[in-house]
């Protein structure tokens, strides 16, 4: 006996299937239903996102007094949500509230290592998603997403997770505000301090200078005026002068140009002029750069920039801790949460299954129950 195989063509096959379609039928509902239900042995999968929004115009104007007299921090509402925004990205308020929190349960892993690695494991199901089209400039639409799976749906837990996160993300940006505000007054007060103590390091030299120069005249003086009673001039006299004494002789022709004839003025006016200088006690009315120095010092001890920012800076929400918003802290409104439905995916890749299971056991049947033999 010679075993042949019979050749089906596609229409044939159409055949099959029409023919077979109670069976494919049947096949397909049982694989729909077995989807069915494994689908809805599944844990459910949650996706939760916050809207970051800045805040309102009526937070706003509660920093426009201190904004306008100290530029060097200019809380705005772009620049309170970009801190919030760094505080969420640094994971450590996510971090934070999970630890908090009672999702996950220290006395649930044997180790610290296991539960750290499950609050990392937690913290990566947390994401920043930007949204920069149809946006304008610096108002990007920006939001939380959490997406997590549950045997249970609690929504009141992911509301309390979320509300920890915000809130703790909140306060520390208010502490950032102020440790930078505080930095940059600090920075002010230091950069006058030591403003002043150069110029007043700089007036005690040009003090100094000129006392040592005032000390080194005096002894020149003396010196001078002791030369001067030595030859007996008491008093100045030019070259026409006619009286034969040694002082005329001295003078004859000469001009008392230079500190080495200096005693040709005289004993009388030098030692008067050695007089006069010892009678002067500060040597500031005699120097214009003390005076210009004293002057910036003056304005440096009058500038009330630091004084006013943190009597500004007080009045603003930053300093109390319930008023503060760095951005629009509504948890209720700004969270959405949605159970992410794939059962119409689970139930046509099942019904795709029994198709093909219910196709391919018509189609063999009919090869086997019709090949024949010669």
């Amino acid at each position: 006996m010679i075993e042949r195989e019979q050749e089906i063509s596609i229409f044939d096959i159409f055949i099959i299937l029409y023919k077979s379609k109670i069976l494919i039928s049947l096949a397909i509902l049982v694989f729909t239903l077995a989807g069915y239900l494994y689908y809805n042995s599944l844990p459910l999968k949650v996706f939760s996102e916050y809207n970051i929004s800045p805040i309102l115009n009526k937070d706003k104007i509660k920093y426009n007094q201190f904004n306008s007299y100290y530029n060097k921090i200019n809380i705005t509402p772009e620049y309170l949500k970009r801190l919030f925004i760094e505080q969420i990205d640094s994971y450590e308020d996510v971090r934070l509230a999970l630890t908090n929190s009672s999702i996950i349960n220290r006395d649930d892993y044997s180790s610290k290592i296991e539960y750290e690695l499950a609050i990392e494991n937690y913290v990566l199901k947390f994401r920043l998603e930007e949204n920069l089209i149809n946006q304008p400039a610096g108002e990007s639409e920006v939001k939380l997403i959490y997406t997590d799976t549950f045997d249970n749906l609690n929504r009141n837990q992911i509301i309390l997770i979320f509300d920890a996160i915000i809130n703790s993300a909140n306060e520390n940006v208010r502490k950032d505000v102020i440790i930078e505000f505080d930095y940059r007054i600090q920075s002010l007060e230091r950069n006058n301090k030591y403003k002043k103590v150069e110029l007043e390091k700089n007036i005690e030299n040009i003090r100094k200078a000129f006392l040592l120069e005032s000390n080194n005249r005096i002894i020149f003086l003396q010196e001078q005026a002791t030369m001067a009673r030595h030859l007996g001039i008491k008093y100045f006299k030019n070259y026409e002068n006619k009286d034969p004494s040694i002082t005329n002789t001295i003078i004859q022709d000469m001009y008392i140009t230079e500190d080495d004839q200096y005693y040709l003025r005289g004993y009388d006016a030098i030692e008067k002029e050695i007089e006069i200088m010892k009678q002067r006690s500060l040597p500031d009315p005699y120097i214009n750069e003390i005076g210009e120095y004293l002057q910036r010092i003056n304005v440096i001890d009058q500038d009330l920039t630091a004084e006013r920012a943190r009597s500004l800076f007080e009045i603003t929400p930053v300093l109390s801790k319930d008023d503060f918003k760095s951005i629009r802290l509504s948890t209720n409104y700004f969270l959405k949460i949605k159970v992410l439905s794939e059962i119409n995916k689970v139930l046509l890749i099942s019904a795709f299954i029994g198709f093909f299971i219910g196709s391919f056991f018509a189609i063999s049947s009919y090869y086997i129950n019709n090949r024949y033999y010669i």
